[in-house]
């Protein structure tokens, strides 16, 4: 299957991958109710529900963002301008996102936002799910073998994509079979230790 796939199908499908995971996500930094699946849908959605976005969630989406771009090319040279070595100021730079989210927390926490009407996570559980095996009912496998064949194909599809853009960049190769064989690990893993699927 990865062997069919051509370089404009695989460029077309991480773009269009990109676009639509980046439009789906304006609603929470507007802080709006918007719906949808697909561009189609979200976007008329989002212009529908302008009127009503909520300033604070705006800031703070917007400014964790530009800090987000920031971080990636600016926080190293800074870093290393103040006399931090190269090796930590790597390092530094790379945990950029995670201190967006604390600091976003800190805010939120201090600041008392979600009076404002800022939208939080809320309680996060304690703890890791129990080991499970999945249910094996003959009525559900078989109400979700077709789904679930179609969602498996498009997930290996978009891996492959990803990682023969990457693989090129370096010049390297990537062997599908390898792909497909961590992809099923990580699923199987996923499925007994109650994960996101793969």
């Amino acid at each position: 299957i990865a062997n069919f796939l051509s370089r404009p199908v695989i460029s077309g499908f991480i773009t269009a991958s990109g676009i639509l995971i980046a439009t789906s996500q304006l609603k929470h930094i507007l802080g709006v109710d918007a719906r949808g699946h697909t561009l189609v849908e979200i976007i008329p959605s989002l212009i529908s529900h302008a009127p009503f976005v909520h300033l604070p969630t705006i800031i703070i989406g917007v400014t964790s963002i530009v800090f987000l771009f920031w971080v990636r090319k600016g926080l190293k040279p800074l870093l290393e301008a103040m006399g931090v070595k190269p090796f930590l100021a790597g390092m530094i730079a790379r945990a950029g996102p995670a201190l967006a989210v604390v600091v976003g927390i800190a805010l939120v926490s201090m600041m008392d936002l979600e009076a404002s009407g800022v939208r939080i996570v809320g309680d996060i559980p304690m703890g890791l799910p129990p080991l499970s095996a999945p249910s094996f009912d003959p009525a559900l496998l078989k109400a979700l073998f077709g789904p679930a064949l179609l969602i498996s194909l498009i997930g290996f599809v978009e891996s492959v994509s990803v990682a023969q853009t990457l693989a090129a960049k370096r010049r390297q190769r990537i062997n599908p079979d390898q792909e497909l064989i961590a992809l099923g690990a990580s699923s199987i893993a996923a499925g007994v230790s109650g994960g996101y699927p793969v």
